[in-house]
This record gives C-alpha cells, sequence and structure tokens, in this order.
C-alpha cells in the first residue's frame, strides 16, 4: 500500500441549499485528487444569502491529506 499527503486543491459550485453539484480539481497530487473530490461530494453547506434570499456559490477549497 502506498501512503501519501499533500494537498488538492477543487473549484466548487455549492447550489443555493447548500448541495455541491459541481467539483473541478485545480491541483494537487494524482493519487489523491478522487478521494478528494469524492470527500467534498457528501459536504453540506449552509446557503450563503444575499439580500435575505440563497444564491448558489463557486469557491476554492483545499483538502489536505496527511499522516498521523
Amino acid at each position: 500500500m502506498t501512503w501519501m499527503s499533500g494537498a488538492v486543491v477543487l473549484e466548487i459550485e455549492v447550489d443555493e441549499y447548500g448541495d455541491v453539484t459541481s467539483v473541478t480539481v485545480k491541483s494537487g497530487p494524482d493519487l489523491l485528487r478522487q478521494a478528494a473530490i469524492d470527500a467534498v461530494k457528501i459536504w453540506k453547506y449552509s446557503p450563503i444569502l444575499l439580500n435575505g434570499e440563497p444564491i448558489p456559490v463557486v469557491a476554492e477549497i483545499r483538502v489536505t491529506f496527511s499522516l498521523n
């Protein structure tokens, strides 16, 4: 088994309900990319409000993998 650590930078789209609807890899080790995508797809965010109304947003996030 190969152990690896590092960070994967992703661009995500979150809909008005807080669900991740799209994930694009910006950078990171090839071996960690799919694990980062799989993790982020199940995350739930609090909706972002604009003038009291929920809106979809695009954000860049970093998923860091480390060995303890």
